[in-house]
C-alpha cells in the first residue's frame, strides 16, 4: 500500500534533525509552525521568547534531550531572532546547532554570518516548502563553524507576472511592489487584454 503523504515527508527528512525548537513570539504562527514540523514526524517543542528559547536549549542538551534544529522569527521582541542565533553561538552547550532565522519578504535587513551555529534563512510568509528545503539542507550539511548564511529561498526571481487591474494608480502600486521582489509584471488593464497577453508570451 502506499505511505501516507506526512509518512513521505518523515522519510524525506531522515538524517540528523530529530528534535526542533520553533521560537516565535505570535502564538498563531508558532501553533501553525509546530504543526507542521509534527506533520514530518519531528518532535516539535515551543518557545515564545528568546531567553525561554535559551532555557529550553540548555535544558535539552544537559538532559540528553538536545535539540538539533531551531526555527526562529527574525522579529522577536526585546533579543530578536539573529541575537538569539549569536547567543547559541557563544554557548558551548549548543555549538553546532542548526538555526532556520525566518525572515519576512521584502526584508532589507542584511544576515550576516553568524560563529558556531549552521544558520540559514526562510522567508516569511512560511511556505511548508521552503521550511522542508531547510531542514533538508540543514541536516545534510556538514559546514564549518562559521559560513556564508545560506538563503533557502529566493522570492521572485525568474517568476513571470501578468498583472491585471484597471486601476492606474493601483497598477503603479504593485509594478513597484513586484519590481522590488524581482519580478517586474507585464500589466492588462481588462479581461480582454489578459487574453491577449497570455497568447503572446507564458
Amino acid at each position: 500500500a502506499m505511505a501516507d503523504p506526512a509518512a513521505r515527508e518523515a522519510r524525506r527528512l531522515a538524517g540528523p534533525v530529530r528534535r526542533v525548537l520553533v521560537v516565535d513570539d505570535n502564538p498563531s504562527s508558532r501553533a501553525v509552525l509546530c504543526e507542521q514540523v509534527e506533520a514530518w514526524r519531528l518532535t516539535a517543542d515551543r518557545a515564545s521568547s528568546a531567553r525561554e528559547a535559551l532555557a529550553r536549549l540548555r535544558q535539552g542538551a544537559m538532559v540528553s534531550l538536545r535539540h538539533d534544529a531551531v526555527v526562529v522569527d527574525l522579529g522577536l521582541p526585546g533579543i530578536d531572532g539573529l541575537a538569539l542565533a549569536a547567543e547559541i553561538g557563544r554557548d558551548p552547550l549548543l555549538l553546532g546547532l542548526r538555526v532556520i532565522l525566518l525572515v519576512p519578504l521584502g526584508s532589507h535587513r542584511e544576515i550576516a554570518a553568524v560563529d558556531g551555529v549552521h544558520l540559514s534563512v526562510v522567508t516569511k510568509p512560511v511556505k511548508a516548502a521552503g521550511l522542508r528545503n531547510a531542514l533538508e539542507n540543514q541536516a545534510n550539511t556538514a559546514a564549518p563553524a562559521s559560513r556564508p548564511v545560506e538563503a533557502i529561498e529566493e522570492p521572485g526571481r525568474g517568476v513571470r507576472v501578468l498583472l491585471a487591474e484597471d486601476n492606474a494608480i493601483n497598477q503603479m502600486v504593485a509594478t513597484a511592489s513586484l519590481a522590488k521582489f524581482g519580478c517586474p509584471p507585464a500589466v492588462a488593464a481588462n479581461g480582454l487584454e489578459v487574453l491577449e497577453a497570455v497568447r503572446r508570451a507564458p
